[in-house]
């Protein structure tokens, strides 16, 4: 039951979110220690594109579904 909880997809999505997350801060920390080397170049990591590029399947666009009757239609409505 317990193995269960900590193997599901929102988990693995999670625990990907925290790795990029983490990633990021590396990046910062080495900018901010490094910004008074001559000829350094900072870094920059982008969390979308590194969420992406670490999930299987995932693609740019999301998918939107009407899932109940009474929700809102995933289509654009026009104002007014």
């Amino acid at each position: 039951m317990i193995r269960g909880l900590f193997n599901d997809n929102t988990n693995q999505v999670l625990h990907t979110a925290l790795d990029g997350l983490a990633r990021r801060q590396q990046v910062t920390a080495n900018n901010i220690a490094n910004a008074e080397t001559p000829g350094f170049k900072a870094s920059i990591v982008t969390f979308e594109s590194q969420l992406h590029a670490r999930l299987p399947g995932a693609t740019h666009e999301p998918v939107l579904a009407q899932t109940h009757p009474a929700h809102l239609s995933a289509q654009a409505q026009p104002a007014g």
